[in-house]
């Protein structure tokens, strides 16, 4: 199977697990190049790519912090982000989120 010369909006968006908003505001933003064709917009492989290649990497943060036995800073969900407690009334609706006690 051979790789596509072009893309449209819906086969890059597949292609690299963006959203069309993403897509355009990196298109409008010069960051990704898109040509058209009549009216639709499509995007060359090379340029996908270059796109992808150039989005910055995660930077990972060491802590000293204490972690729990599973590893894990307490508050975290191992995936990096921290849990956010939310208050609930008696009904069930939720109001102001609170922080975790540091």
């Amino acid at each position: 199977m051979s790789t596509p010369l072009v893309h449209s909006i819906a086969e890059a968006c597949e292609a690299t697990n963006t959203g069309r908003t993403a897509l355009y505001e990196a298109i409008k933003s010069g960051a990704l190049r898109a040509v058209k064709r009549g009216r639709r917009t499509l995007i060359l492989d090379e340029d996908l790519r270059r796109w992808v290649q150039s989005l910055p990497p995660i930077t990972v943060k060491q802590s000293s912090s204490k972690c729990s036995a599973d590893g894990h800073k307490d508050g975290d969900n191992g995936a990096g982000y921290q849990a956010v407690h939310v208050r609930r009334d008696p009904d069930g609706h939720s109001s102001q989120p609170r922080r975790p006690a540091s």
